[in-house]
């Protein structure tokens, strides 16, 4: 027993020091980045642009908003760089595809993967003391950071709504995450994310 307790515990030790001698690489985690990044510079129409007209033209509130998302619908998945826009009204989720050139609709989809993530948020009363929209909030974020944002999404904590707004800047090795109170429109923490 004893003998087959110090094999195991050798493996693991072995396995962990192999993955720390490892060099550095591109991860999962910076190929979406570049791809963000790639579809910022290619848009020809703000996220902020794109979050007013899915709102005007849905009449839902816009509580999610990523550049070029990792999950996509299978007939865009090899297509145009989109943003991915979620929205909530009436209890419903819908996320709309967005063409970062043309500012089209390709895609809207129901209860996406957003219901289960977004379910305690997709009652109005979460919004009743909301002052600023999630829009207003990237727009203070990237004012406070100079950066540009990637990923934008609704939280409630502690019956608190706020957002968590992901900006990123081009030619840096980190992001930062930013927090705004949808209250009063005040930063209330920021976090580097390195990349």
């Amino acid at each position: 027993m004893k003998t087959k307790m110090k094999s195991t515990i050798c493996v693991f030790v072995t396995v962990v020091m192999v993955g720390l001698a490892l060099p550095a690489r591109v991860t999962a985690y910076d190929e979406p980045r570049q791809a963000q990044l790639g579809a910022l510079e290619k848009s020809r129409i703000s996220l902020l642009q794109a979050i007013s007209n899915i709102e005007s033209a849905s009449g839902g509130r816009v509580v999610m908003a990523e550049v070029e998302p990792r999950r996509k619908p299978l007939n865009l998945r090899k297509g145009p760089m989109v943003f991915e826009l979620m929205t909530v009204k009436d209890y419903v989720m819908r996320a709309y595809f967005v063409d970062v050139i043309s500012g089209k609709v390709l895609a809207q989809l129901d209860d996406w993967f957003g219901l289960l993530h977004f379910l305690h948020i997709s009652k109005k009363d979460a919004f009743a003391d909301a002052k600023i929209s999630l829009a207003r909030a990237i727009a203070v974020a990237e004012k406070e950071t100079g950066g540009k944002t990637v990923l934008a999404k609704a939280k409630l904590k502690d019956h608190v709504l706020y957002y968590q707004v992901i900006v990123t800047k081009r030619g840096k090795n980190a992001s930062e995450l930013v927090y705004v109170n949808a209250t009063n429109g005040n930063i209330t923490d920021r976090e580097r994310e390195d990349d």
